[in-house]
């Protein structure tokens, strides 16, 4: 009895998480499909005015925002640093002395792609935004 009772307390809490999952709508599932047709494990939350969605292809965590109309207004995703374009990491480089690099968000969106690089340069943090031409256009001192 005991067990009956913990397998439907375990269904009602799942079901429960389940339905407070927002609902991103029909034109922005469509357009998800179609844009990212492999993806697995996926998430939805809403942001402001977008439906945000957040999961895994090719083995990486990507986040896909859309609007209201279905339209994908942008992705970011995580990358390591010997997958960056070798003029962001010759750029980089020239910049600062031997850079320990933290993490590295590669953001496309209506601008193009661009880099977000937090990194460690002779003992002080940087917060870095690097276009894929390798030209460096915020450089921030984190604390």
């Amino acid at each position: 009895m005991k067990k009956i009772i913990i397998v439907l307390t375990a269904c009602v809490i799942t079901a429960s998480a389940f339905s407070r999952m927002p609902d991103p709508g029909y034109k922005v599932l469509e357009e998800f499909r179609k844009e990212f047709p492999s993806a697995g494990q996926v998430s939805w939350t809403e942001e402001e005015d977008l439906s945000r969605a957040s999961f895994i292809l090719g083995g990486k965590r990507i986040v896909a925002y859309f609007n209201r109309e279905g339209e994908l207004e942008g992705s970011v995703r995580d990358l390591f640093y010997d997958q960056l374009p070798l003029t962001v990491m010759t750029a980089v480089e020239k910049r600062f002395q031997k850079p320990e690099v933290l993490y590295i968000r590669e953001i496309n969106n209506a601008e193009g792609t661009h880099y977000r690089i937090r990194l460690d340069a002779a003992g002080k943090k940087f917060m870095v935004r690097v276009g894929s031409d390798g030209n460096i256009s915020d450089v921030d001192k984190v604390k």
